[in-house]
């Protein structure tokens, strides 16, 4: 979603994070039926059905806060899941067309001891390799927000939080590729 006011790419929130522009016009109730709140609409036929005054002037335009029109792009959209990851600085035959910058995510690993060696060894393999995959699905979904169709020079960190948990910790460039 995007902000109508300054741009801003938005997550799923009822205000923009940037301008703290409202998003979509927001709905009360009054006396049994919904109306659009009176910062968003100026109509006084709207407002004097409500039994409100308005709090323009009447002669003012109508004035309705509207969902931003979709921006036509390209037949082929990039999903998250087709975003490209990789720990190179480069793809071969692609050239980078467009940096975005860094993106990064953080998982939680929760290391549990099993009361066996061998178990544990498993066990903790079997973590990691889920949050590394839970890491990887996230930072997808942080560059497909900025339309990009590619991740590169991504690091994973990992740190012993306490005896039972580890952070799993992502970074990377979100870039847009291009074939040669």
């Amino acid at each position: 979603m995007i902000c109508p006011v300054c741009g801003c790419q938005q997550r799923k929130a009822d205000v923009c994070v940037q301008c703290h522009a409202p998003l979509f016009a927001k709905v009360v109730k009054s006396e049994g039926s919904e109306l659009p709140r009176e910062d968003f609409v100026s109509d006084p036929d709207i407002s004097q059905s409500s039994g409100h005054t308005p709090s323009k002037q009447p002669n003012s335009p109508k004035a309705v806060v509207s969902p931003p029109e979709k921006k036509r792009t390209s037949a082929k959209k990039t999903t998250a899941s087709s975003i490209l990851v990789t720990t190179t600085q480069r793809v071969e035959g692609r050239r980078i067309a467009k940096y975005y910058g860094l993106i990064h995510t953080d998982v939680l690993i929760d290391a549990r001891e099993p009361a066996s060696a061998a178990s544990r060894v498993e066990m903790h393999r079997k973590q990691i390799k889920s949050g590394v995959l839970e890491a990887m699905k996230d930072l997808r979904q942080e560059a497909s927000l900025l339309k990009a169709n590619g991740v590169v020079a991504t690091t994973f960190d990992y740190q012993r939080i306490d005896s039972k948990t580890l952070l799993l910790s992502v970074i990377g460039t979100a870039v847009f590729l291009k074939t040669h």
